[in-house]
């Protein structure tokens, strides 16, 4: 039942979505929230879905496209917005295209933009007033995406982008990363899926941005990411498989490297 209405919705949208947000990110370097973030989080929600206890409202063709809409709109507002409140960017994105396919949406558009809006709200204080299917779905599959090597790239990206202190940084990832895994745990506790495989990505970023696992401080890795990634404004997935980069003095870096190539590959 769940493939059949994945299958559906992809047929019906995603094509038309890709191509649209495809269009906004021209110009635009963000590689750690473009739109193969937004495939890798719909692929996410898609894993998850038939875990979670749901109600039957969400057993629905409709459900999972207002679902995927949640998932490949919910960061294109970082193109503007380089900030926590993006998510309001986003939703004027969303509604930008609701509005150029009105004769096509057949749902009422209120919860995929409410779970838009307030998605990275990482905090969870929101899902208690209004914890519909969407917002949570939507946050679970946003948060899996944070962990392991690549999540620690897309966190240190942003951050950058966001000019904060690199000697900061990784202190700030790690305080928002342990109430993204609480998050996890708590949803996904009795359920089928891998928590042991949620935990091992969780400890490889605490590892990777953590003190006492390297001689070299944590700040080294940030600093590296913005000279020779940020600054430069390269893709990530592919001048980080780079073997120029291969043996380098730093074993903080090279721990990074050898895991990002194992997630990307």
């Amino acid at each position: 039942m769940y493939d059949e209405f994945i299958r559906q919705v992809q047929e019906r949208w995603e094509r038309i979505i890709i191509q649209y947000a495809s269009d906004l990110f021209l110009n635009h370097w963000l590689p750690s929230h473009n739109i193969s973030h937004h495939k890798r989080v719909w692929k996410n929600a898609c894993l998850l879905l038939p875990h979670l206890n749901l109600n039957s409202d969400t057993q629905t063709e409709t459900f999972f496209e207002q679902l995927l809409f949640a998932c490949y709109f919910h960061d294109l507002g970082l193109i503007y917005d380089k900030g926590p409140n993006h998510g309001k960017e986003s939703v004027k994105i969303c509604k930008e295209f609701f509005g150029l396919h009105r004769d096509r949406i057949r749902f009422n558009s209120r919860d995929v933009e409410w779970a838009i809006e307030h998605h990275d709200d990482k905090d969870y204080k929101l899902k208690k007033v209004r914890a519909s299917a969407i917002y949570r779905v939507l946050a679970l599959a946003d948060d899996l995406d944070a962990l392991g090597a690549i999540g620690c790239y897309r966190y240190i990206e942003i951050y950058l982008m966001r000019s904060l202190k690199p000697v900061l940084i990784p202190g700030l990832i790690l305080e928002n990363a342990e109430k993204r895994f609480d998050n996890l745990l708590a949803n996904l506790k009795s359920t089928g899926v891998d928590a042991l495989e949620i935990k091992k990505r969780y400890d490889l970023l605490k590892v990777l941005l953590g003190e006492d696992h390297f001689i070299e401080n944590p700040a080294s890795l940030v600093i590296w990411i913005y000279e020779e990634i940020v600054l430069k404004q390269m893709d990530p997935f592919i001048i980080l498989t780079n073997e120029r980069f291969s043996g380098s003095s730093n074993s903080r870096i090279n721990s990074f490297l050898d895991h990002f190539i194992r997630e990307a590959g």
